[in-house]
């Protein structure tokens, strides 16, 4: 439940040591920079902005070309993936082995190469669709027994080619052979509602012939080869065939790059790492020699920063530190927890970052997130999957910690899932208590079915507890701004109220409690309720306003009953996945006895539960969070940190390991 500490350091260096201070600043990846060009300060107004756009253009340039080559090699040699690729994780290697392989690598020979085949089988490709464009025009002349050329070198006569609608075909064939004496016309074939023909006249006819080609919605076609039709469709198929082969040589000589791959990927983080660098200069100033740095780093890093500093700057170098300000909003937030505690920082982080000053909430939201998940879901069956499922996957797979941080969140979400399915008797759904109906351990302490009303109550009371515990972490947020009076004002009169609520409906429902419970109940509400009508509007300096605004702040507490109401999702969503469960099991009892309930029944089991099983999950995942976020948060929460994202290496391929 800790913010890590942040020190801001100033540093003044050689423009020379830049490079150096640089990357071993990279490696160190625990400092944040501060943008000093966006900075107004009259001592910074003798330095100039610092850049390095001519670098970035080049590394740029270089990863642009990266990214090709990586694509091209992934496209026809895909990388290996699935359970093996999961196992072994990203691959770790030295900062050292890294830089030399990243500067040694001769990748733009690969790039170049690389192109090259890429502008082949683009090459390839286009003419490949010529080709079977041509021999698609060509298709509906096979039958043609001459070529295209000798009908165009007819002298005497005039030879036409194309094409009319089928449904003209018998009104063309009267009329041509009646107006043309020993001319010729033979149907080559069809395409689609067309009819293709060869039609041989006189040359004097062959204007009047033309006129009547047109009358019938002739369409001429025509070709320059020297083939007939058959042979230069043969030959182009040839030739898409050679192509064929040729294409299948180029993928195999692409595929033999993927054993550069790897060194490909390192090079590829390598200029990113570059590309890094280049862009950090963006946040500094500088003067002809002087460069002038600031950020952000852990307060407990602070001497190793200087050890650092040292060795790039050879002690030529001047650097201050001061201690971060509680109410800069500008601090960035690195929260720390213990790893259990870690893994539900994503909920935390889902709704915003607490403020550098603020009170990390996240171990407070494990604890109840676990209740309110393990209430809602509350089956054996389910949290044993979540438990076992999550820990396989964090025992077998090499995953990056953000993954892990995952599995662990479910794999604790399973524990409270079980010992609520232990005291509702729910292992998927009723099913082990219909099979062992005298087993103890499977009736469970409470039937959801019956004790509705209980579960109810017990959903309130935590909620009830989830919403003081809000108001407890917010008077530690006073104690820690030295706020004490706060404390009374806005947490004493809220605690007095609800508590004395909770004493007052108790001893009315009740019977057995003394009356004197009843009375200290009642006069604590009134007192809590004066409090808040006093001082809450504080603020104004008015007496009329301060009662008027106190009096509204009163009118408030109708939220907190529909806080504690909003808590009956505990019960309700919890029962809505036991009663599904248990529709599941009733399901397979109606599948007639004999071998047709073993098949139907074990399939209807397992896509059944895991169906519900997500649902469920995915049903206690969302609304656990809004209570966090609504009920929880919202009494003392105010967020708004920036995360720390500080200088390094991205290990997008591979796990660069500091030397």
């Amino acid at each position: 439940m800790a913010i890590i500490k942040m020190s801001k350091f100033s540093l003044l260096s050689f423009k020379n040591d830049k490079s150096a201070l640089l990357d071993v600043l990279q490696k160190f990846e625990k400092v944040q920079f501060i943008n000093l060009q966006e900075k107004e300060d009259d001592d910074l107004e003798f330095f100039a902005k610092d850049s390095d756009k001519i670098n970035s253009a080049e590394i740029e340039e270089a990863i642009s070309k990266l990214n090709f080559s990586l694509n091209f090699i992934n496209k026809y040699s895909p990388k290996g993936g699935g359970l093996k690729s999961l196992k072994e994780g990203l691959k770790t290697i030295s900062f050292s082995e890294f830089e030399k392989i990243g500067s040694t690598t001769p990748w733009q020979e690969y790039y170049q190469s690389l192109k090259a085949k890429e502008t082949e089988l683009s090459s390839i490709k286009n003419e490949i669709t010529k080709l079977k464009s041509d021999i698609e025009i060509l298709s509906p002349w096979k039958k043609l027994d001459v070529s295209f050329a000798e009908l165009n070198s007819l002298v005497k006569a005039k030879a036409f080619t194309g094409f009319i609608p089928k449904v003209m075909k018998e009104g063309f064939v009267e009329e041509f052979t009646n107006n043309f004496n020993g001319a010729y016309i033979e149907f080559i074939g069809e395409v689609k509602t067309d009819v293709n023909l060869v039609a041989i006249v006189h040359g004097a006819d062959a204007s009047e012939c033309e006129k009547m080609l047109k009358k019938y919605g002739f369409s001429s076609f025509t070709t320059v080869s020297d083939e007939i039709p058959t042979v230069s469709i043969e030959e182009k198929n040839e030739r898409i065939t050679k192509l064929n082969e040729k294409e299948k040589a180029i993928v195999k000589e692409i595929e033999s790059y993927a054993d550069k791959r790897e060194n490909l990927e390192v090079v590829s983080q390598y200029y990113d790492a570059l590309m890094e660098k280049s862009k950090a200069s963006d946040n500094f100033l500088k003067s002809s020699n002087i460069l002038a740095v600031e950020g952000w780093v852990p307060t407990e890093l602070t001497e190793k920063l200087e050890e650092k500093i040292k060795i790039a700057c050879s002690n030529n170098y001047y650097l201050s530190f001061e201690e971060a300000d509680k109410e800069d909003p500008e601090v960035p937030v690195e929260l720390r927890n213990n790893k259990l505690a870690t893994a539900f920082e994503s909920i935390t982080k889902m709704y915003s970052l607490p403020k550098y000053g603020e009170t990390d909430p996240t171990s407070g939201l494990m604890f109840f997130y676990l209740v309110f998940f393990g209430m809602m879901m509350g089956d054996v069956g389910y949290g044993l999957l979540l438990f076992v499922g999550a820990g396989i996957a964090l025992a077998v797979f090499n995953m990056k910690e953000d993954t892990k941080n995952f599995m662990r969140f479910f794999m604790a979400l399973g524990v409270p899932t079980m010992i609520v399915g232990f005291i509702y008797g729910g292992f998927f759904g009723d099913f082990m208590k219909t099979q062992f109906p005298n087993v103890a351990l499977f009736k469970g302490i409470v039937d959801p079915g019956t004790d509705v009303i209980k579960i109810l109550l017990v959903s309130v009371v935590f909620g009830l507890v989830h919403i003081l515990f809000g108001l407890g972490v917010k008077a530690y947020n006073y104690i820690k701004n030295k706020q004490y009076m706060d404390i009374v004002y806005d947490v004493v009169s809220m605690y007095l109220i609800l508590l004395g609520a909770t004493g007052l409906l108790a001893a009315t429902a009740v019977s057995g409690i003394p009356p004197m419970v009843k009375t200290i109940s009642m006069w604590a509400m009134i007192l809590g309720m004066v409090i808040i009508v006093l001082t809450g509007g504080r603020e104004f300096s008015n007496l009329g306003a301060r009662i008027g605004q106190g009096l509204y702040s009163l009118y408030g507490l109708t939220g907190y009953v529909g806080d504690l109401i909003s808590y009956s999702r505990l019960m309700a969503i919890g029962l809505a996945g036991g009663f599904v469960a248990n529709a599941f099991n009733l399901m397979i009892t109606l599948i007639p006895a004999g071998i047709a309930r073993w098949i139907g029944g074990i399939i209807i089991f397992v896509v059944g539960h895991l169906f519900n099983l997500f649902i469920s999950a995915l049903g206690a995942y969302v609304h656990t969070c809004r209570l966090q976020y609504v009920e929880y948060f919202g009494k003392f929460y105010e967020g708004g940190g920036k995360q720390y994202t500080p200088f390094k290496c991205e290990n997008k391929y591979i796990n660069v390991k500091n030397d």
